[in-house]
């Protein structure tokens, strides 16, 4: 049989006008997409929809579910849907989907699985009456997990903690969110920890010992975040708190992203203080400035990405880091970096520079639910204090990761 039947029209109960997706609507469309919605309204012939914590894998395949959804249910006068994806309430990047343009392959005859053909917007978010508009609040959220660490190589053999991590995020105001994590030993073999690896550099890495062995119940991470769009391309965070499990502080970031371009530019400027061996809140008489330029750059090559950082470091050395990397089409990341800065071989110790590789892997390739939660694996054969960065929660190149062009394509 040749040609493809039309394309079928909203269901009966849909067809009527209405001021913008339903209750029941919204629900289902985080239901599919696994991302909270923001807001919803409709604008003209246009349904728009702002969906919070946009982050994970995917995103095609959960925008496709998405359209699905209010193709579903919006009423014949809809022609199209834009949907503006969130952090923290604040907007990073806007997709479109011309309604009849997505449904028209997925019922012809021609046995081809249809693509998503979605287009990149201006970030753009119109007013729209509040009578009009679905806003769900935003709401805190929370878990506990378990979690494995182990050290092999080192003189005093092989040694591993079983930990279990209580996690809590709670939104403040747009762009500002509060967040911990409490952390508790189960079960460890650390009564055989006794190496301190020596330095002639302050010792902003190579104390990892004494933080790991000193109390049993840590709070690694305690801090308030604020996320900021400056018009179309430019992004800040600013943050304070405990940065990481050994360094606390105040610092902020600003980023230059281009929807959809393949280069970017960043910046981050941090004062930070070491904190004390049971990592609670008080800190030692260390203090240090630390921040980096940074260029990142999608070569466009098998999915290959490079990023060069210039800056100071943890322990007031100077130098550059190279970092490359190769993301595939399932969201998996396999890289490497290596830093180099004006301390010399001798003075850094053995392995003469700062080095690693490391595996990424989304939650998202095992499990049957969306998540947006990652494993990541890093094997740094040698930790020393020379060419040490600030390990932080966020990064606004992580935070933005929507305005990848890459992020929106099933395979490279």
């Amino acid at each position: 049989m040749a040609g493809q039947p039309p394309c079928p029209p909203a269901s009966p109960s849909a067809a009527r006008s209405t001021a913008g997706p339903s209750a029941d609507t919204l629900q289902a469309l985080a239901l599919q997409t696994g991302w909270p919605v923001a807001r919803a309204w409709q604008d003209g012939a246009t349904w728009v929809v702002e969906l919070d914590n946009s982050q994970g894998n995917s995103l095609d395949e959960r925008l496709d579910r998405g359209v699905a959804v209010l193709h579903e249910r919006a009423p014949d006068e809809v022609q199209q849907f834009q949907f503006i994806l969130m952090q923290q309430g604040v907007a990073v990047s806007s997709r479109s989907v011309a309604r009849q343009a997505w449904a028209a392959p997925r019922w012809s005859w021609t046995g081809h699985a249809p693509v998503l053909d979605s287009t990149p917007e201006s970030v753009q978010r119109p007013a729209p009456d509040s009578a009009e508009a679905h806003r769900p609040a935003r709401q805190g959220n929370g878990g506990f997990s378990l979690g494995y660490q182990q050290h092999v190589g080192g003189p005093d053999g092989y040694l591993y903690a079983l930990s279990a991590r209580a996690q809590g995020q709670l939104p403040l105001w747009e762009g500002a969110w509060a967040q911990g994590t409490l952390q508790a030993r189960l079960l460890d073999n650390y009564e055989r920890y006794r190496y301190t690896a020596p330095s002639a550099l302050p010792r902003v890495r190579t104390l990892v010992r004494e933080y790991l062995t000193q109390a049993r119940v840590t709070l690694p991470y305690a801090q308030l975040s604020q996320l900021n769009r400056w018009g179309e391309d430019v992004f800040s965070l600013a943050y304070v708190g405990a940065l990481e499990p050994m360094f606390a502080g105040a610092g902020a970031e600003v980023l230059w992203r281009p929807q959809g371009g393949r280069w970017a530019l960043g910046l981050d400027v941090n004062r930070v203080a070491q904190r004390e061996f049971d990592q609670r809140w008080d800190v030692r008489d260390y203090r240090v400035t630390t921040g980096h330029v940074s260029a990142y750059w999608d070569t466009g090559w098998q999915g290959l990405e490079a990023k060069v950082s210039v800056g100071q470091y943890l322990a007031g050395d100077r130098g550059a880091t190279m970092e490359v990397s190769r993301r595939f089409a399932n969201g998996a990341r396999i890289g490497a970096w290596v830093t180099k800065t004006n301390v010399s071989s001798a003075a850094f110790g053995e392995g003469s520079f700062d080095k690693a590789v490391y595996v990424s892997i989304p939650f998202d390739a095992f499990l049957s639910a969306w998540s947006t939660q990652t494993l990541s694996v890093a094997w740094q054969p040698l930790i020393r204090d020379g060419g040490a960065r600030l390990n932080k929660l966020h990064t606004l190149w992580n935070l933005t990761g929507s305005r990848d062009p890459r992020a929106w394509r099933q395979a490279e």
